[in-house]
């Protein structure tokens, strides 16, 4: 099975979505729990840009009817099992995203690039 050929793809960038550009300053989870905190690399806060982004994929998944999403590793948005610490230091911890998280708290499966095996069999399981 092609993901690609045999399933609707929706193409969304939260952090877009969000407000912020491209190419944009690194930006990281400085706090990790509510109320959150994400500052870019220049110490600038853009938590809302994250939570408005988040809310945002949330509708589409919602309205699209979306089960599964297809997230970036290690984003402060999309990071599903591992972020980065929040120090700049390319430091990962364990932890999710505000979009990864928002999405799972709402029924919505998250995986990563790196989990395109077990992404293939949840689709193959829920068709």
């Amino acid at each position: 099975m092609d993901i690609l050929c045999d399933n609707e793809i929706y193409s969304f960038c939260p952090e877009v979505a969000g407000g912020l550009g491209v190419p944009r300053i690194p930006a990281e989870i400085v706090k990790n729990d509510k109320p959150f905190i994400v500052q870019n690399e220049e110490g600038k806060d853009v938590t809302i840009n994250f939570l408005l982004g988040a809310k945002k994929a949330l509708d589409v998944c919602l309205e699209e009817n979306i089960k599964v999403a297809l997230l970036k590793a290690n984003s402060p948005s999309c990071g599903n099992i591992n972020i980065y610490d929040g120090t700049f230091t390319s430091n990962l911890i364990e932890g999710q995203g505000l979009t990864a998280r928002l999405l799972k708290e709402k029924g919505i499966e998250v995986f990563n690039e790196t989990q395109l095996k077990d992404l293939k069999g949840f689709i193959k399981a829920n068709k």
